[in-house]
């Protein structure tokens, strides 16, 4: 999936956010809600790979791929629905993100 599509999808799922909970995106704890998720989604996650590595009761859950695979997809847009209430370009960031990392560990690729 390229940028332009989840930006798309992202301004649909908020939009349908927005509208279930009575919200508009003028709300000022809209950044603070999307923190929030953004954390319960990486507890998720924590979870998941505790539970692949045994380190997990497993009446927590499964440990399928499957599952695993959906709790990264969950923290990646939840990240990205951050990006989105703060207006800011994830595709931008990830291109500056990668260049600093490259100019740091002096890569050339």
């Amino acid at each position: 999936m390229d940028f332009w599509k989840l930006h798309a999808f992202l301004k649909e799922f908020r939009q349908l956010q927005y509208d279930r909970f009575g919200r508009t995106s003028e709300d000022k704890e809209d950044i603070l809600l999307v923190l929030a998720k953004v954390a319960e989604e990486v507890g998720e996650l924590s979870e998941q790979v505790l539970l692949a590595h045994g380190r997990q009761r497993p009446s927590k859950g499964s440990t399928s791929n499957e599952a695993l695979w959906n709790e990264i997809a969950d923290v990646i847009i939840s990240v990205a629905m951050m990006a989105e209430v703060l207006d800011l370009s994830l595709d931008e960031i990830i291109q500056n993100k990668i260049k600093s990392i490259k100019n740091k560990r002096d890569m050339t690729t």
